[in-house]
């Protein structure tokens, strides 16, 4: 993509760096660009990175207290961050007038891009990953008759192989979904 802004390079769906080097958020839900100033970098990291943040969360309380408040406190956690997000700090950014927007903002339009061989390959490895990793995760559960998740390495074990698990299937579903986009 060239425009005024030079040459625009994706980072990911919603971040964007253009041609002076300088960091552009898109807001999907206005469709609207913003800059994001050198000061506030470091709070548009700390908000890039809230979905991690949930998750050590989650994982910390589990491992002090009960499954439920674990997963309210991170809920808690991510919804806080996306509320800050929205309210306060995208109103305070500079808006980036004409910025062209990407019509793709999704995986699926990111990995339809790639040819089919690739994605074929990837939709393969991925889904192949993703049941070996449920499996070991019902290995890992199936040798304990009381399961807890009191035991913290346990508890680390079984959500990290859950977590890269749905992740892997993630990817494979998006990549039979820009495989088919991208027959038609």
């Amino acid at each position: 993509m060239d425009s005024k802004y030079g040459k625009i390079v994706s980072i990911n769906n919603v971040t964007f760096k253009d041609g002076y080097n300088r960091l552009i958020l898109v807001d999907k839900s206005t469709r609207k660009a913003y800059f994001i100033e050198e000061v506030d970098e470091t709070a548009f990291r700390i908000l890039d990175s809230r979905v991690t943040l949930a998750i050590v969360a989650f994982i910390f309380v589990s491992s002090t207290w009960n499954m439920v408040a674990a997963l309210i406190i991170s809920v808690l956690v991510l919804l806080a961050f996306q509320f800050y997000q929205s309210k306060f700090f995208i109103p305070q950014l500079r808006e980036a007038k004409d910025f062209p927007l990407p019509e793709d903002f999704g995986k699926v339009d990111h990995f339809a891009k790639r040819d089919s061989k690739t994605l074929a390959v990837m939709l393969v490895f991925f889904l192949i990953l993703s049941v070996l990793m449920f499996l070991s995760v019902k290995k890992m559960t199936d040798n304990f008759t009381n399961f807890s998740f009191s035991e913290v390495k346990m508890t680390v074990s079984v959500l990290g192989s859950t977590g890269i698990g749905l992740l892997c299937l993630y990817t494979a579903i998006a990549s039979a979904v820009a495989l088919i986009k991208k027959k038609k």
